[in-house]
């Protein structure tokens, strides 16, 4: 069964779920880009066109997630996260990962050398592994508490519980108490001693 899909948004079958995608190109193939920005080529029969409604709710899904794009980009951008001067990871600390680049976790050190370090997430949420040195930063309690980071800088904040990743965060009120912006648009207030400034 074929669809006439007018270039735009549509909905697009896979396997197990339907997948918000921007037409590029249509032809006997339809070119795609997903939300997460991957290409795709697909069969006609495998695009259904929304509904008025439909496409209204695909339209603010769609206008969210390049907000969320484009405030992961903005955090990438800033820079690395702060450690002190000759800082060096000591067996059994604390410290929070870079999981993948906007995702940081709570671990535990196991070893070292002078290029990687070996972790265990906190919680058993992944497996223990070698991570770069670069990866790794001090947890915020083991640390002496700085000046706290100023409006529009980029922080890490820690989530409710430990096992969860650490949320990118942009200060809107700075001080003892700071007020940060978390990546959907929600705001929170937390200790500035509890952040990792990135810079």
């Amino acid at each position: 069964m074929a669809w006439h899909v007018p270039a735009g948004r549509g909905r697009v079958q896979q396997t197990h779920a339907w997948r918000v995608c921007r037409v590029d190109r249509l032809g006997s193939q339809l070119a795609v880009t997903d939300y997460h920005g991957l290409e795709h080529e697909i069969a006609l029969s495998d695009v259904a066109v929304p509904t008025a409604p439909v496409r209204e709710e695909i339209e603010r899904e769609l206008e969210a997630r390049a907000g969320r794009r484009a405030f992961d980009e903005a955090f990438s951008a800033a820079g690395e996260v702060r450690r002190p001067e000759g800082w060096i990871p000591a067996v059994g600390e604390r410290v929070v990962v870079q999981f993948v680049p906007t995702s940081w976790y709570l671990a535990e050190v196991l070893a070292r050398d002078d290029e990687r370090v070996r972790v265990r997430f906190v919680g058993g949420t992944s497996d223990d592994r070698y991570v770069p040195a670069s990866h790794v930063a001090p947890h915020p309690a083991g640390q002496p508490a700085g000046a706290p980071p100023p409006v529009d800088a980029w922080v890490l904040v820690p989530s409710a519980r430990e096992t969860e990743r650490w949320q990118p965060a942009r200060v809107v009120r700075s001080g003892a108490e700071l007020e940060v912006a978390l990546r959907g648009g929600d705001q929170r207030k937390l200790p500035a001693r509890q952040v990792i400034v990135v810079e």
